[in-house]
C-alpha cells in the first residue's frame, strides 16, 4: 500500500463501475433523498422546539452519509463506508426517540455527563461510560429495527471484531530477500453486497423520517413513486448479483 497508487486504484475502480455496477440503484436512493425536502418538507413546530426542528438537519446528515458511503463502496472500500451508515442510522434513531417522547432530546444531549467525560479525559482519568436511556421506545417496532441494524454494523464493520477481521482474504508471497509481501482485501461480492445493504439501510432511514412526520413523507405521491423505484431497483439488482452473493456467503461459513 502506498498513498497515491492507493488513491488511483480506488478511482480506477470507481470509473470502471460506471459501466457495470449498481450505480442506478444508488441514483434511485439519491433521488429519493432529494425529492423529500422538495415535496414533503419538515414543518417547524409552533413551540419552536429545537429538538424536533432539527429533524430536517438530521435528514441532510443522513443524505450526506449515504453519498459518502456510496462513494467508498464504489471505490472498492465497502467496509469503510459502513461506519458512516451506522452514524446515519444513529441520527435517525435519535430523531425517532425524540418523536416518541420529546424529553429524549435532553437525554441525547446529556450535557453534564458529556462535559464530565471531557474533564476526566483532560485530567488523564478514565471517563465513566455514557449510557443514553430513551423513554417509551420499547413498544416502537421501527425503533427496534433500527437498533438491531446498528448492532449488526457495530459487530461486522465498525469495531475491530473477529467478525470484521474475518472478512478479509490474505495472501503472502515470498520475496527474494527472505521476507514476505502481504496483500489483503475483501472477497468477491463484497462491493455488490455493500451497495445492496447501503440502500436497504437508507430505505429504513426514510421510513423513520416518515414516522417522525406522522406519515407526512410517504403521503406525497412523488415521494411514494421515488421509493417504489428504489424497491424495484433493489430487487432487480439483488437478483442480478445473487449468484455472486451466494458464493460469497458460502465462503463465509466455517
Amino acid at each position: 500500500m502506498e498513498w497515491l497508487p492507493f488513491v488511483e486504484d480506488c478511482r480506477s475502480y470507481f470509473d470502471a463501475g460506471r459501466e457495470n455496477s449498481l450505480f442506478p440503484l444508488v441514483e434511485a436512493v439519491d433521488r429519493l433523498y432529494r425529492i423529500v425536502p422538495e415535496k414533503a418538507p419538515f414543518p417547524r413546530s409552533a413551540a419552536n422546539d429545537q429538538s424536533t426542528d432539527s429533524f430536517d438537519r438530521c435528514f441532510f446528515v443522513c443524505h450526506r452519509a449515504f453519498l459518502s458511503s456510496a462513494m467508498l463502496i464504489a471505490g472498492s472500500l465497502p467496509e469503510d463506508g459502513e461506519a458512516l451508515t451506522r452514524r446515519a442510522l444513529e441520527a435517525a434513531k435519535t430523531c425517532l426517540a425524540i418523536k416518541i417522547d420529546p424529553a429524549n432530546g435532553d437525554a441525547w444531549l446529556a450535557l453534564e455527563a458529556r462535559l464530565k467525560r471531557l474533564r476526566n479525559r483532560a485530567a488523564g482519568r478514565k471517563p465513566e461510560p455514557l449510557h443514553i436511556n430513551y423513554k417509551k421506545v420499547k413498544l416502537e417496532p421501527l425503533y427496534q429495527e433500527v437498533d438491531r441494524e446498528i448492532g449488526i454494523l457495530s459487530d461486522f464493520s465498525v469495531h475491530f471484531t473477529p467478525e470484521f477481521f474475518g472478512r478479509y482474504e490474505w495472501e503472502e508471497k515470498p520475496r527474494p530477500d527472505g521476507g514476505f509481501t502481504i496483500n489483503f482485501g475483501l472477497m468477491k461480492g463484497a462491493v455488490e453486497m455493500g451497495f445492496l445493504m447501503l440502500c436497504k439501510h437508507h430505505e429504513l432511514i426514510i421510513r423513520v423520517f416518515d414516522r417522525c412526520q406522522d406519515g407526512g413523507v410517504l403521503q406525497n405521491a412523488d415521494v411514494r413513486d421515488a421509493l417504489l423505484q428504489v424497491y424495484e431497483s433493489h430487487d432487480h439488482y439483488r437478483q442480478l448479483v445473487e449468484p455472486t452473493l451466494k458464493v460469497m456467503i458460502a465462503e463465509l461459513k466455517p
